[in-house]
């Protein structure tokens, strides 16, 4: 809720340390970051050192569901142990040809992750010029912290009827005090959006 990110290079080194297994969520960078779209781990030169990979399928791929990405020895495991799994619906036919699209998409076109990561540059630049608290973000997830829920939820509502839909994260999501607008920055989000957006903010909160 931060928009910030793990301290990769850390948890690798406590896994060698500790012959652990290393998980890596990468439910807002699977698509997004990395050469090939892999991911965080994948632009920190770090994916061989990650043992089991998650991520969602509804955020950057536009579809449903979830998926591991891990050895066949894990996946043959999960596959007859894991219960959750074990007694759930099978995706449907149209579902895995949306996720297999989308693949084929983040390979070929990494020329959205590059407007990906400019446009979040300059949102969060052009937010922090403004006096805006943007916590520790540096991705394309962005804070804005208010501080009550109250304020907060007033502060998404009155952006809704100008046109911009920042959903008001409150306690016990986040911690008590920090309530805030949470921003996710698209490849095809222009300059022009992204300073109005910034300009309506600072209206309704008083900026």
């Amino acid at each position: 809720m931060d928009g910030d990110t793990a301290d990769l290079e850390l948890l690798v080194e406590l896994k060698n340390e500790h012959d652990a297994i290393l998980i890596v969520d990468e439910a807002h960078s699977a698509g997004c970051m990395g050469p090939t779209g892999a991911g965080l781990a994948e632009e920190r030169g770090l994916l061989s050192q990650v043992d089991i990979m998650i991520a969602p399928l509804g955020k950057a791929f536009g579809a449903a569901g979830a998926m591991v990405a891990a050895s066949r020895t894990v996946i043959d495991y999960l596959i007859n142990r894991a219960r959750p799994f074990i007694y759930t619906t099978a995706p449907t036919p149209v579902n895995s040809a949306a996720v297999t699209a989308a693949l084929d998409i983040v390979r070929s076109e990494p020329q959205r992750r590059r407007m990906l990561a400019d446009n979040a540059t300059y949102l969060r630049n052009r937010l922090a010029e403004s006096g805006l608290d943007i916590a520790n973000s540096c991705s394309h997830i962005i804070p804005v912290i208010i501080g009550s829920s109250k304020d907060a939820l007033a502060a998404s509502e009155a952006l809704y009827e100008k046109g911009f839909l920042l959903v008001a994260i409150r306690p016990p999501t986040v911690p008590a005090g920090s309530a805030r607008l949470r921003i996710s920055v698209q490849s095809r989000h222009t300059q022009e959006q992204m300073d109005a957006l910034v300009d309506a903010i600072k209206e309704v909160i008083g900026h």
